[in-house]
């Protein structure tokens, strides 16, 4: 069946790719893929030790400074339309009406070739103008599953203002979902996903990594700038004065237990969806691929993960503020227009 991938029109890393079922009882079948690493990075490699000191990819205005080597992240595991791909894939059902159960999901290792990459721009012109085609009814499937999703919970709002108003990334779908429907449909499954990997880890026992946020009430926030904005309203658009408040207000790391996520009103969360761009990503497919594909959950395999995980949370957490900083100051030359020469 047909597979697609919508992201921002300078991406050549792409994670995750969707496709859609409706089978003959009306209800449907949905496909989120997300690209192996594991099935062409070894554990113990070089690569995947490399990757583990730099924790994330970073974007800057006109480069970005890659979690994996171009070769793997732009092209090999990449899931572009230049041949077959290695993915996991999360296999979810949906009823006629396209609610989705996230507790009954099937995980998969699949190959799929992908038939159509678009940007966010192409999707919605495509949602906006349909061609009576086998692609529209997909795009209107996902539209229909996407809208139902975010009507789920409105607290979930009120955290992707917050990410608005945070983000590093300006090409985070989370960014502009209220005005692009594609931007909508890519954000509610990634975090489908990500909420159903961590509810599976946590249901069975496994260690895994998952994802905790403190976040304070909305209407706590909005007094606080309000605040801000009657002494010096220039503050509020300052991304140095943004930075401080969310040193100060949200808090955000990585544990090996399976806590509530207040931004998202959600039991548990992870970070499985982007493992060519964020590490621990990576390393959470690395136990997908020990527990869920090669059945090794015997307490030896069970406790190696446990110890692997432990080091790895206590490593990334602590290089998170490093990461921070670096992106900051990038930013403050940037706005101050100073850039660095590239040596010849």
């Amino acid at each position: 069946h047909t597979c697609i991938t919508i992201d921002s029109v300078e991406a050549r890393c792409l994670d995750d790719a969707i496709s859609v079922l409706k089978q003959s009882d009306g209800s449907y079948l949905l496909f989120i893929h997300i690209a192996d690493v594991p099935s062409f990075v070894p554990y113990d490699s070089v690569t995947r030790e490399e990757a583990s000191f730099r924790t994330s990819s970073l974007y800057f205005d006109r480069d970005c400074i890659g979690l994996y080597p171009n070769s793997i992240s732009n092209y090999i595991c990449s899931l572009n339309s230049d041949g077959i791909k290695n993915t996991i894939t999360y296999v979810f059902e949906m009823d006629p009406s396209f609610r989705v159960n996230p507790d009954k999901m099937e995980i998969c290792l699949g190959k799929i070739n992908v038939n159509h990459c678009f940007t966010y721009e192409e999707a919605d012109a495509r949602i906006r103008n349909p061609q009576n085609q086998e692609l529209d009814d997909i795009f209107q499937y996902l539209v229909e599953f996407s809208m139902v999703r975010r009507k789920e919970t409105s607290k979930k709002e009120v955290y992707r203002e917050y990410e608005n108003v945070f983000s590093t990334h300006d090409a985070h779908e989370s960014l502009f979902v209220d005005s692009s429907l594609s931007a909508n449909i890519v954000h509610e499954s990634m975090v489908l996903v990500n909420y159903s990997v961590g509810k599976y880890f946590k249901t069975h026992g496994f260690p895994y990594i998952y994802r905790e946020l403190a976040v304070p009430s909305a209407t706590f926030m909005k007094e606080e700038l309000k605040k801000v904005e009657q002494i010096n309203s220039s503050l509020v658009r300052d991304r140095n004065f943004i930075n401080i408040l969310k040193d100060s207000y949200v808090h955000s790391f990585y544990t090996k237990n399976p806590v509530y996520h207040s931004g998202l009103d959600l039991e548990c969360y992870s970070h499985s969806t982007s493992p060519l761009r964020r590490y621990m990503d990576s390393l959470g497919q690395y136990v997908i691929n020990d527990t869920v594909f090669l059945n090794r959950y015997q307490d030896y395999y069970l406790k190696l993960w446990e110890y692997r995980i432990d080091r790895a949370i206590k490593d990334v957490n602590s290089k998170v503020r490093q990461m921070d900083s670096f992106m900051r100051e990038y930013q403050f030359l940037k706005y101050k227009k100073i850039r660095c020469k590239k040596s010849s």
